[in-house]
């Protein structure tokens, strides 16, 4: 019964104490996390990394995005790559849930779409707000999870009033933030400097 992919566990008990063919059997399913791709195939993905469950294929969107609705779940990218053996993939999975965990955990706030990157680091998107959010890698050292996740904080708690300027929080520098703005702001930003006699060409 383990090797079907949604057990988690299995509780087995007599029906009576003087029968030997009759069993209660008491499930335990599997917590689905996220939504993956892999290949060609859309997967579910559970807490430990699992694959638990086929939704269809890729190239169907009209799936995709019906799945994404009935589960609420977020969308992961990036956990396949050439190299990658299956070990690795249920490795990366497994991670980017603990990952996912901590930051629902610490702001309380809805995850869209995650991506792992660069050996580790991941890019997220969160519900309400337009820019990605990069983490460093924190592959074994929950420490950097937490720091990272205070100063994210931080910054949220006081950029609400420009947050369409910005287009990445970037979290993955050694106690700091960079804050990158979208193209936009920057241009309307070189246009007030350059109107005000204030500021030095």
């Amino acid at each position: 019964i383990y090797d079907i992919p949604l057990v988690k566990k299995a509780k087995f008990e007599p029906c009576h104490f003087y029968t030997l063919n009759c069993f209660h059997i008491e499930i335990t399913e599997k917590t689905p996390s996220f939504i993956t791709t892999l290949k060609d195939t859309i997967w579910l993905v559970a807490e430990d990394g699992g694959f638990i469950l086929s939704l269809g294929k890729v190239n169907d969107s009209l799936r995709l995005k019906k799945a994404r609705e009935q589960l609420k779940l977020p969308l992961v990218y990036g956990l396949e790559s050439n190299d990658a053996v299956p070990t690795i993939v249920q490795a990366r999975a497994l991670y980017v849930n603990k990952m996912l965990t901590s930051i629902k955990s610490s702001l309380d706030l809805k995850i869209n779409s995650a991506e792992f990157v660069n050996d580790g680091e991941l890019l997220v998107w969160l519900q309400n707000y337009p820019f990605q959010i990069q983490f460093s890698s924190s592959f074994n050292n929950d420490k950097n999870i937490v720091i990272e996740l205070a100063r994210l904080k931080k910054v949220l708690s006081e950029i609400d009033s420009y947050k369409h300027a910005i287009q990445k929080i970037d979290l993955a520098f050694d106690k700091q933030v960079v804050l990158k703005l979208t193209d936009q702001a920057v241009e309307a930003r070189a246009s007030i400097n350059s109107r005000d006699p204030k500021i030095k060409k």
